[in-house]
C-alpha cells in the first residue's frame, strides 16, 4: 500500500475497515501533492472541483463572498476534508477554500468517494461529522449576514438576556432576629442595598435602604435593639433565575418594588435591583412589560401582543438568532395566555359567579408548549382539573365551562386566531380533571387511529403556565410510561412520521407548489419543520425523553445514545436553518403589513442560503431514516 493511503488510514482510522478492493481503489487514485499559501482549492460559484481533499500538514480558510467582499467564516485544519460538499451537491460550489498555511494535501477523485459512500456507511459517517461542523458554520454566518446593525426603536437587551444574568449572586442573606444596625453593617459591608431575611422557613422578608430609613430612622427607633423582622418589607415577589429581564422590569414597575430575591429549584440564588436594569430598560420595553401584566382588557392585550411582534421582528434584524427569538415570541405569548386567564377569571368574579371552585393547571399546547412560535400563530390551550367528587359536578363543570369560553374568545380578540381543530379550553376534550385526563388518554392508546395519533403528539407537547403545576406533571409521567409500553401506538406514531416526503428531487432540486397564489414557492413548514418536530418527538416518546422544546429532545437524544452526537448536531442546525428561513419571511412581510405564512421561494436566496435549505432538508430524511432504524426493533 502506497505511503499517500496509509497515511489516510492513519488520519482515519474508520477507513481500515474497508474491504480490499475500496483500498485498492484508494490506493489507486490517491495524489498526495504539497500546497502553497494563497493558493485556493476551489472557489465560490465556479464549477466543481474533481477532487476531495483531506489536508495532512496544511491549515485551509473557508471563504465566503464575491472576491472583492471575500470573508473568512472558519478554519479546516490537519486531519480535516475539504471539497467534501461536491459529493453530495452538484450545485456550484457555496464557499471558497484558500490555503492559510502551507503542507501536503492529499487529492481523492470525486467519483471514488461518492461511490465509497454509497457503498460503505463508514465513508459516510466520516464526511457526517465535517458536514455537520461545516453546515453550523455557514449557517451562523447567514444569521450573521441578516443583521442590519443596531436599531434604535426599542432597547432589545431585557427581552434577549435573563434575570441570572443581571442579577447579584449569592443574595445576602440575615436570620429574623438580627438587628437593623447589623442589617446596615453587613449591607454596607458587601455594597448591597438590601438583605434578605431568611429562616429555617425560607424567605421571610427584605429589608431594603429605603426600609433603614423610613422604618427606624424616621421614627427615632434604637437600631440595636430593632430585630430586622419588625421592619422588613413581606411578603416578597420573587421570580425564577430563567425569566427574562423584560418580564423583572415589569414586575418591579407594577408591585412598586426594587429588589427581586431570585429562585432556582426552590432555592434562593441571588437577588435583582432596580439600580442594575435601568440602564437597561426604555420606555418601550417597560411599556410591553407593563401592558401585558398590567392589561385589562383583551384588547389592550392585543395591543401588547402587536408590540411584541415589533420587538421581535427588531430582534432579528439585530442579528438574535432565529431559535432564540422564537423562544422570546413564545415567552411572552405565554405570558399574554397567562393574562388572559385572569382577566376571563376577573370576569367571572365580577359577574357573580364566585372565586375558583378548586384547583386547576392552565396549559399550552403544540407550538405554544414547546416554546416554538413564530409570527403568526394560533390558540393551543387546556385545562387540568384537580380530581372532585361527582356530586360537585354541578358546581363545578359550568363555571369552567364558561372560563373556557371567556379565554378562548379573549385570546381571539388578542389577536390569536381560534385553533381550526378547536384544541382550546372551550372543548370538553381539553378541559377535564386530572383522572378523566388519564382515562381519555388511555383511550387514545387502546385505538390508536389517525385522531388519536394527532391528539396525543399534540397533548405530550403541553407545559403549563399557570395554577397547579403538579397536575400537568403528574399527567406528563402517567403519559410518557404508558406510551413507552405501547407499540400499537407508536406504531402509529411512527407511521405518520414517515409519511411525509421531502420536497427535493432526484437531483435535489426543490419541489415547489405549482400553481396558486405561491407558485413558485415552497411551505417550510410543511416541508421540513414539521418533519423535525415529528421525528424528534416520537423518538423523545420512545426513550421516555421529557423535554418539549425540539433542540433540546435531540440534545437529550444524543446524551442518551438514542442517536449519534454528530447527527444530533446535524439536525438541530437543520431545524434552526429552517426556522430562520420561516421567521426571516414571516418578518419580512409583517413589515410590508402583509399576513405572515410558511412560504419562500427558495430560487430567490443567494447560492449560500440555497445550499443551506437544501440541506436543511436532506438532514430531514436523515432524521427520518433515524427513526425507521430506531424503531425497527419492536416493529
Amino acid at each position: 500500500m502506497t505511503g499517500d493511503v496509509e497515511r489516510l488510514l492513519d488520519g482515519i482510522p474508520a477507513l481500515r475497515g474497508l474491504p480490499e478492493e475500496a483500498l485498492r481503489r484508494l490506493e489507486e487514485t490517491v495524489v498526495g501533492r504539497e500546497a502553497a499559501v494563497g493558493e485556493y482549492l476551489f472557489r465560490q460559484g465556479e464549477g466543481q472541483p474533481p477532487h476531495v481533499f483531506y489536508l495532512l500538514t496544511a491549515t485551509a480558510e473557508i471563504r465566503v463572498g464575491p472576491p472583492d467582499e471575500e470573508r473568512a467564516v472558519s478554519l479546516a485544519r490537519p486531519g480535516q476534508f475539504v471539497g467534501w460538499l461536491t459529493v453530495f451537491t452538484s450545485d456550484p460550489f457555496p464557499v471558497s477554500a484558500r490555503v492559510l498555511a502551507a503542507g501536503e494535501i492529499l487529492q481523492i477523485p470525486v467519483a471514488i468517494v461518492q461511490d465509497l459512500v454509497q457503498k460503505y456507511p463508514a465513508v459516510g459517517q466520516v464526511l457526517a461529522v465535517t458536514m455537520a461542523q461545516r453546515v453550523g458554520e455557514l449557517f451562523h454566518e447567514i444569521e450573521a449576514q441578516s443583521a442590519r446593525g443596531p436599531l434604535t426603536r426599542v432597547q432589545t437587551f431585557p427581552f434577549r438576556r435573563r434575570v441570572s444574568e443581571a442579577m447579584t449572586s449569592p443574595a445576602t442573606t440575615l436570620p429574623p432576629s438580627a438587628t437593623a444596625r447589623e442589617a446596615a453593617t453587613y449591607m454596607g459591608e458587601v455594597e448591597a442595598s438590601s438583605v434578605i431575611v431568611a429562616g429555617p422557613e425560607g424567605i421571610q422578608g427584605i429589608v431594603t435602604e429605603k426600609d433603614l430609613i423610613q422604618r427606624v430612622l424616621a421614627r427615632s427607633l434604637d437600631p440595636d435593639r430593632v430585630p430586622v423582622s419588625e421592619v422588613m418589607s413581606a411578603p416578597v415577589v420573587t421570580l425564577p433565575s430563567d425569566a427574562y429581564l423584560y418580564n423583572a422590569l415589569g414586575l418591579m414597575r407594577r408591585r412598586h418594588v426594587r429588589h427581586l430575591p431570585v429562585m432556582e429549584g426552590g432555592r434562593l440564588v441571588g437577588v435583582l435591583s432596580m439600580r442594575e436594569l435601568l440602564a437597561l430598560g426604555t420606555n418601550a420595553t417597560l411599556e410591553l412589560a407593563e401592558a401585558i401584566d398590567g392589561a385589562r382588557s383583551f384588547e389592550h392585550l392585543g395591543e401588547a401582543h402587536q408590540q411584541s411582534l415589533v420587538v421581535c421582528a427588531d430582534l432579528l434584524d439585530e442579528g438574535v438568532v432565529s431559535e432564540e427569538v422564537s423562544r422570546l415570541l413564545s415567552h411572552i405569548n405565554r405570558d399574554i395566555h397567562r393574562r388572559a386567564l385572569e382577566l376571563s377569571i376577573l370576569e367571572m368574579e365580577e359577574e357573580g359567579r364566585g372565586r375558583l371552585p378548586l384547583p386547576f393547571c392552565f396549559i399550552v399546547m403544540g407550538s405554544h408548549g414547546r416554546g416554538e412560535n413564530h409570527f403568526s400563530t394560533d390558540q393551543d390551550h387546556g385545562m387540568i382539573l384537580a380530581d372532585y367528587p361527582v356530586e360537585d359536578w354541578a358546581l363545578v363543570e359550568p363555571y369552567f365551562m364558561d372560563l373556557g369560553d371567556k379565554v378562548s374568545e379573549g385570546l381571539a380578540r388578542a389577536g390569536f386566531p381560534l385553533c381550526t381543530g378547536h384544541v382550546m379550553s372551550r372543548n370538553p376534550v381539553w378541559r377535564k380533571p386530572a383522572g378523566e385526563w388519564k382515562e381519555q388518554v388511555q383511550g387514545w392508546y387502546a385505538n390508536p387511529d389517525s385522531k388519536a395519533v394527532r391528539y396525543t403528539t399534540l397533548f405530550y407537547d403541553f407545559e403549563p403556565i399557570w395554577g397547579d403545576a403538579g397536575l400537568a406533571e403528574n399527567l406528563r409521567a402517567f403519559i410518557t410510561r404508558g406510551i413507552q409500553r405501547n407499540f400499537h401506538l407508536l406504531r402509529s406514531l411512527y407511521r405518520e412520521a414517515s409519511n411525509h416526503r421531502v420536497p427535493l428531487t432526484f437531483f435535489k432540486n426543490f419541489v415547489t407548489e405549482r400553481s396558486g397564489p405561491h407558485k413558485g414557492q415552497m411551505d417550510v413548514k410543511r416541508s421540513g419543520l414539521l418533519f423535525v418536530v415529528e421525528c424528534a418527538r416520537i423518538l423523545a416518546l420512545r426513550h421516555g425523553v421529557s423535554e418539549t422544546g425540539t433542540t433540546e429532545r435531540l440534545e437529550a437524544l444524543a446524551q442518551a445514545g438514542a442517536i449519534p452526537a454528530d447527527e444530533a448536531e446535524f439536525v438541530q442546525t437543520a431545524y434552526r436553518t429552517l426556522c430562520h428561513f420561516r421567521l426571516t419571511a414571516q418578518a419580512k412581510k409583517l413589515r410590508l403589513g402583509q399576513a405572515p405564512d410558511n412560504y419562500i421561494d427558495p430560487q430567490a436566496l443567494p447560492i449560500q442560503q440555497r445550499y443551506l435549505l437544501r440541506h436543511a432538508l436532506e438532514a430531514t430524511e436523515r432524521l427520518q431514516g433515524m427513526v425507521r432504524s430506531t424503531f425497527g426493533d419492536i416493529f
